[in-house]
């Protein structure tokens, strides 16, 4: 699977941001940016630009790194909160604490757990829905 490396660019040609995807489209996402980015846009007007394809998201990140070391050398003010070269989960760099930190964080978060149904089965055999007594019908 291809990654990609992208900048955002002022109308002036000045790059503001250096990004990394795996999905091409993102770099024309406005949604899941971070606060100065956000502000940065407000008022502005923008284009994204494909840097370069990376093979692997081990190699993304590296060059990742390089392009914002190398635009903020020359004197761009990006809005960039890191220096970049954030790996995912499933990357083998990715150090094992950090990933055992997130899977510890993220136990039970997906999907419905197998506790949560049990609760659920027990509410609704008390005649509780949503932690709301259900109407009982009027007796004869």
């Amino acid at each position: 699977m291809s990654h990609h490396i992208y900048a955002h660019i002022t109308h002036d040609n000045k790059v503001f941001y250096i990004g990394k995807s795996k999905r091409l489209s993102r770099m024309n996402d406005k949604r899941n940016r971070n606060i100065a980015w956000k502000a940065f846009t407000a008022n502005r007007v923008w284009k994204a630009v494909k840097i370069c394809n990376c093979v692997s998201d081990e190699h993304a990140a590296l060059q990742e790194i390089f392009f914002i070391r190398l635009f903020r050398s020359l004197g761009n003010p990006l809005v960039n909160v890191t220096d970049g070269g954030e790996l995912s989960p499933d990357s083998y760099l990715w150090p094992k604490t950090q990933a055992a930190q997130t899977q510890r964080s993220q136990a039970g978060k997906l999907g419905g757990s197998a506790n949560t149904s049990a609760k659920q089965r027990a509410s609704k055999e008390n005649g509780k829905l949503g932690g709301r007594p259900r109407k009982q019908p009027p007796r004869a």
